[in-house]
């Protein structure tokens, strides 16, 4: 779910946007056959069957303009997206005044898009954060990852042996995982 808007993939591979309570009438989103979605901030980003990636709707500081190329994966969030190749690099795109779309090289599995920062999940289940880190959230603990999110000033990951670890802001609890073990974890807006 994106900024004032939600993003489906249907069983038919086709994506189908819609702006809810704002405006029910379903919000451009291309033709075609996607694999995955991603809903961001009044714009969203999809991998194609054919590996490439189509983003739409608002193109600030071109987050809405992907690079050519094949993917895995996509990732938008605030002002920024991106994205994992087929060659397990990352390209960014959009505003990069915080260093958000300027990532790390390296082979990832995954990345996480932020507000002003994002993090990627290495090859070797370790995290790297880049861009803004005022509130600590581009500065990911050590150790072994499976999966991680990102959300404004905080970042969540899951352990490998299954426990929760995040970093960055915690005014309303929000980088306080409870203890135990689970399956997935997803970062939000504190309340």
């Amino acid at each position: 779910m994106g900024s004032y808007h939600f993003c489906t993939l249907r069983v038919d591979a086709a994506v189908r946007c819609s702006r809810g309570g704002f405006d029910p009438a379903p919000w451009s989103a291309p033709a075609g056959s996607f694999l995955s979605v991603s809903a961001g901030h009044r714009h969203s980003c999809g991998v194609r069957t054919d590996r490439t990636v189509a983003c739409w709707g608002e193109d600030f500081h071109g987050k809405a303009t992907p690079p050519p190329g094949t993917f895995l994966s996509v990732s938008a969030k605030g002002t920024h997206s991106c994205g994992v190749r087929t060659d397990a690099t990352l390209a960014c795109w959009g505003k990069d005044d915080a260093g958000q779309a300027s990532p790390p090289p390296g082979a990832f599995t995954s990345v996480a898009v932020g507000h002003y920062h994002s993090c990627g999940l290495r090859v070797d289940a370790t995290v790297a954060c880049w861009g803004a880190d005022d509130a600590g959230q581009a500065s990911p603990p050590a150790g072994a990852f499976s999966s991680i999110s990102t959300f404004g000033f905080h970042s969540c990951g899951l352990r490998v042996d299954r426990t929760v670890a995040c970093w960055g802001d915690n005014t309303k609890g929000q980088a306080s995982p409870p203890p135990g073990t689970f399956l997935s974890v997803s970062a939000g807006a504190p309340p």
